[in-house]
């Protein structure tokens, strides 16, 4: 009876490591990364891969708003939690609004944390710009930076047919 048992486990075990891939001579083969970046997200790494990551200079952004007050020539201090309100564009002047809008914080150790913003329709900037594809152009970040501590200074980038562009807008912050 116990060599029964001890059969049916065995014979268990082989069809599981068959299954398994267990008595394989080769390693597993890497699984594509195909998960989607997650919005308002700090990262240390760029969270749209599809894209140059050569950053050049270029397309008109504006951040609005930082936990609800208005970007300053000081420093906005900032604890726990991050609000960031604002628009970008490619070309506002014809309406062309990013693939993406990537927020970036920069320590005064010359780290940068990334975070995918969303979008956040701004009838306003299409208003403004008398474009109606703008109201497409605004975009909203929260995120979690307890964790943080320090100065920092916000940016925005955007990404566009597989270009990497970089905002003029900057803002400091004192992360407590």
């Amino acid at each position: 009876m116990a060599d029964s048992r001890r059969i049916r486990a065995a014979c268990a075990i082989g069809a599981l490591s068959v299954l398994l891939g267990c008595d394989s001579k080769e390693p597993p083969k890497a699984v594509a990364d195909t998960a989607k970046p997650i919005p308002h997200v700090l990262t240390s790494s760029f969270p749209v891969r599809e894209v140059n990551q050569t950053r050049q200079a270029g397309g008109a952004c504006n951040i609005d708003s930082i936990n609800g007050k208005p970007r300053s020539p000081g420093s906005i201090p900032v604890s726990g939690s991050l609000a960031v309100y604002g628009w970008a564009a490619i070309d506002p002047k014809n309406g062309v609004v990013p693939d993406a809008v990537v927020v970036v914080l920069k320590g005064s150790d010359g780290g940068e944390r990334f975070a995918l913003a969303v979008r956040d329709p701004r009838e306003d900037v299409a208003k403004y710009f008398g474009q109606e594809k703008m109201r497409g152009a605004g975009f909203v970040l929260k995120a979690d930076i307890s964790t943080l501590k320090g100065a920092y200074e916000i940016g925005v980038m955007q990404t566009f047919e597989g270009k990497t562009y970089v905002c003029n807008v900057r803002q400091q912050l004192n992360v407590s």
